[in-house]
This record gives structure tokens, C-alpha cells and sequence, in this order.
């Protein structure tokens, strides 16, 4: 949920950026503010300024195409592969403290690109994915707040490089490939009891299409099709009832872009693009309530194959790689609700195929690769 403190100004209410309390003296910063609720201390505001975190424990084992997932104050990372291929079902779990656990339960099995989504920061859920001889998965399994790992009726389709998004308690699961590499449309959606419903398909057939949402929308944007349709510009979006809208396309067909929130605003962050032979993309795309596309800021580099997530209005996108020579970059960069892009301190380690989730007041980048070598390394942003 957005956090703001307002003040009037000329008749007008105009958001604080910036907010100080005196102390001996001394102006001192104030990067969180709470106010008292039926006894209970509920933050009002957050400063939208993300401060890197030292000493973050690494991922129980280096992989790469892993996904992240909140599931109630935790941070989890789940699946992904070695250098070689292999498939894990290693479940890392990042408290609110950042302490990090092996959850004993992990994965049913071993997969690797999956798709993923938080319901309302409640439950995580895993769904699909491929073992490490490409198989696909029709599982899905959810942790709630307690960590509790639950199986979930399964997809009705076996697919990888799926994506997922959230509205509410409602999920939705996009796309993906099928054994034999050919696109698909299928859409599956879970409701607050997990209850699963076919959803009209995408407008294109797609994978590694990125995942987001609104207050209003959760939205499937870009992808790419296979050879012949190439890479997708179409943004699908499903409101609360499962109708399916076209919204405006983007501004340029794109895969593997960083999707998550920013305010009011669903945001894609980067991605590869069709112009500069597959290069990487700088652009930041909104959507608002409405379905309104705007451009924000630009980003400082292009981040293809980047992670993204978000804290209170801001998010933060961080790694991938700048073009068609696949340079890993440790680039990090935050977005706040007016789609300004401003450079953050950058990760420990260069790297593309990340995961990115929030816990407690933390956003941690986890895994990944570059130079040929898979990173366990977690890189951990305190909004605190």
C-alpha cells in the first residue's frame, strides 16, 4: 500500500519528498513516520530513499533463473538452476530482520522459471516452471504468512518462463512455453481461497512476458512470441471480475523487463527491445488506474533480464545486462511515485537473471549470473 504525508499549500495538497525532526539541535532525516491507530503504530510515511544494506547473507546455493515472492513480512526465493543446468527446489526465506533460512519444506520439486506473485503481500505463490531437462510443470504451491507451504489446484497448462501478477488477494499466471518451445496464451487465475478460473487468453501468444499491477489492473505486458511474431509491444489487462482489456501498447515490443509498482502506477522497468539488434532498454512504462500509458523517467543504463520490486510508492530495478554483448551490470535505480528515475547505490556484484522481494521494510535482490558464473549473492535496499 502507498504511503504519503501531504501538506496544503495555496489550496493545493502537495506530497512531502522530505521530512526532518529536530534533535539537539540538529535537523535529522526522517525516513519513516507512524501514527497511532486503534493502539497500533501504522506508518504514514516513507521517505523514498533507498539505503544499501552491508553483510546480507547469500542464497543457500548459487542459481539463476530463480523468482522472488513476499509472503507476509518475508522475502522468498525459489528454484532456479547451477551453472550446469540443474535444477533446485531450495526455498530461501529473508525475515524482516534479513535473516535467512532454508525453509525445510521447499519446492515439491525441482524447477527452474517459474512464474510468481504475491497475493496483498499475504502468500507467496510458485506456479510452473521446468525441470532441468525442460519438462514442464503444471504445480503450484503457495507459503502463507507462517511459512506453511500448501499445494494449490494445479495450472491447466504446463508451461515455463510464465509470468505472474496480483490484484488484491486475486493472482493471475500468463503465458509461457510448452515442452516443444511454442508460445502460449493460457491464463490461470486463483482467487483469495485459491480457488482456480480460466481467464480469456492473451491477445498474443507470448513468454517471458513481465507481470505487474494496479489498483485496478493486474497486467501482462510484452513477451516474446517465437520467430515469426518476434517481440510483443501488447499489454492484457484483467480487472477484479477476470475481464480481460486490451490496454495501449507499449512503446516498443519487449521481453524480460522488470515489472512491479510505483505509486498508482504499474511500471516496466527495461527489458530487451526489437531496435539495436535485441539490445537493452532504458524506457520506464506506467500505467495508471484507467489504463493511462506514460513514459517516465529514463533509466541511467538499460537493465535487460533485471529484477524488480517495490516498498511503500517507490520501486527499485537492479541488475541485467546493457545490450547484445550481455555486460552484467550492478546498476540499481529508484522510481518513485511521479516516475522520476534517481541512481541508488548498486549491487555488490554485476549480474541478469536475478529475483527481486520486499520483506519487512527491505527490498533484496538475490542470485543470478554473469561471466558465466552463477551468484548466490543477496543485496538487500532499507526504506526503513
Amino acid at each position: 500500500m502507498a504511503k504519503a504525508a501531504y501538506i496544503g499549500v495555496d489550496g493545493a495538497a502537495r506530497k512531502i519528498r522530505k521530512m526532518y525532526v529536530g534533535v539537539d539541535g540538529t535537523a535529522r532525516k526522517v525516513r519513516r513516520g507512524y501514527i497511532g491507530v486503534g493502539g497500533v503504530a501504522v506508518p504514514f510515511f516513507v521517505s523514498g530513499e533507498a539505503k544499501k544494506v552491508d553483510g546480507v547473507t547469500g542464497l543457500s546455493a548459487a542459481r539463476k533463473y530463480l523468482r522472488g515472492a513476499r509472503a507476509g513480512t518475508s522475502a522468498l526465493f525459489a528454484g532456479g538452476c547451477s551453472d550446469s543446468g540443474a535444477a533446485f527446489k531450495n526455498v530461501d526465506c529473508y525475515a524482516a530482520d534479513l535473516t535467512r533460512t532454508l525453509l525445510s519444506s521447499g519446492l515439491p520439486s525441482a524447477r527452474m522459471h517459474q512464474g510468481a506473485a504475491s497475493a496483498e503481500s499475504v502468500r507467496a505463490v510458485f506456479a510452473g516452471g521446468c525441470d532441468d531437462e525442460y519438462i514442464s510443470s503444471t504445480t503450484v504451491t503457495a507459503f502463507d504468512s507462517t511459512l506453511t507451504r500448501a499445494g494449490v489446484q494445479a495450472l491447466s497448462t504446463a508451461r515455463y518462463k510464465l509470468c505472474g501478477a496480483s490484484l488484491g488477494q486475486r493472482l493471475c499466471f500468463a503465458g509461457g512455453q510448452d515442452d516443444d518451445g511454442a508460445a502460449l496464451g493460457t491464463v490461470d487465475s486463483y482467487d483469495r481461497s485459491l480457488v482456480r478460473t480460466a481467464l480469456t487468453a492473451l491477445g498474443v501468444k507470448r513468454y517471458d512476458a513481465a507481470g505487474t499491477g494496479n489498483d485496478a489492473y493486474m497486467l501482462i505486458c510484452g513477451g516474446y512470441g517465437g520467430s515469426t511474431v518476434g517481440y510483443v509491444p501488447a499489454v492484457d489487462a484483467y480487472d477484479a471480475a477476470g475481464t480481460r482489456t486490451a490496454a495501449a501498447a507499449m512503446s516498443e515490443g519487449k521481453s524480460n523487463a522488470g515489472g512491479t509498482r510505483a505509486g498508482r502506477f504499474a511500471i516496466l522497468c527495461g527489458g530487451y527491445i526489437t531496435s539495436g539488434a535485441n539490445g537493452g532498454s532504458k524506457a520506464v512504462e506506467a500505467y495508471d488506474e484507467h489504463l493511462t500509458r506514460t513514459l517516465g523517467g529514463v533509466l541511467t543504463v538499460a537493465h535487460a533480464n533485471a529484477a524488480a520490486a517495490s516498498f511503500g510508492d517507490c520501486a527499485l530495478v537492479a541488475g541485467g545486462f546493457m545490450g547484445v554483448n550481455s555486460v552484467a551490470t550492478a546498476a540499481a535505480e529508484l522510481i518513485d511515485d511521479s516516475l522520476t528515475c534517481t541512481p541508488a547505490p548498486g549491487l555488490k556484484t554485476g549480474r541478469y537473471y536475478l529475483a527481486a522481494a520486499a520483506a519487512g521494510a527491505y527490498i533484496l535482490f538475490a542470485g543470478g549470473t554473469a561471466g558465466g558464473a552463477v551468484k548466490a549473492a543477496a543485496d538487500a535496499y532499507d526504506f526503513e
